[in-house]
């Protein structure tokens, strides 16, 4: 959060805190940047007139560093050249202070959420383009295979359809957690349709016997389902915690 009002500041960044976020506060649009440059963060909340936010300088910069990251402005002079202009800039909240402390958190949570789960998204399109490439690998080694059945070839495909289908899981299992979080989430997307989703992957290549050899297709089973036992171990220390 950048503000130049140390009280507000202060008072905004506990409010933060108290809701379960990791609140990081500066007190312009220099210092804003320069954590940035280091630090990870999901949303960032700016004061209009501050030192380094003049003209939303602030906000240009950081669509033009950090594409996509949300910011929700705050100001004590509200007016409708300031409102178009930060809708011009592509800010996700234009909010007038004092604020109330619900409408706050209602755009931080909602914004937070978007943006997280557009992260995971992308890195899932990222993994499938790894994936496409592996298998493309594999295909040529077929096809420069005189027996395509050969068991290094399958076992390389079961290695990287394992490997990519770990990654899958767990982008799945980010997103239902953001989901749970965020307003109107998907609060009953629970661990258990995550692990129902792996064993129903299981049951699909059960059913390509034919294709793979059984001692091959009986370790992917168990490696798969290692992946839902850990996750059924995760679960119960959450709920015990």
């Amino acid at each position: 959060m950048a503000d130049d009002e140390e009280v507000f500041r202060l008072s905004t960044a506990a409010l933060l805190r108290s809701a379960g976020f990791e609140a990081v506060v500066v007190a312009d649009g220099a210092a804003a940047l320069a954590r940035l440059a280091t630090e990870h963060v999901s949303l960032v909340i700016s004061d209009i007139n501050m030192p380094g936010n003049e003209d939303l300088e602030l906000v240009r910069e950081l669509h033009t560093r950090h594409p996509g990251l949300p910011v929700i402005l705050l100001t004590g002079f509200a007016s409708a050249e300031s409102a178009i202009q930060s809708v011009n800039a592509g800010v996700a909240a234009y909010l007038r202070k004092p604020v109330r402390a619900d409408q706050l958190l209602d755009a931080v949570q909602r914004n937070i959420g978007l943006y997280e789960t557009r992260r995971v998204v992308a890195r899932s399109l990222e993994h499938l383009r790894s994936w496409t490439t592996d298998l493309a690998r594999v295909d040529e080694q077929i096809r420069q295979a005189h027996d395509a059945s050969q068991s290094g070839i399958v076992a390389n495909y079961l290695e990287v359809s394992l490997g990519r289908l770990a990654m899958a899981f767990a982008d799945v299992r980010e997103v239902a957690e953001v989901l749970a979080r965020s307003p109107g989430g998907a609060a009953g997307m629970r661990t258990h349709e995550l692990e129902q989703a792996v064993r129903e992957a299981v049951t699909v290549l059960e059913r390509t016997k034919r294709d793979f050899k059984s001692k091959e297709l009986s370790d992917l089973r168990r490696r798969l389902e290692s992946l839902v036992d850990a996750e059924d171990g995760e679960e119960s220390d959450r709920r015990t915690a």
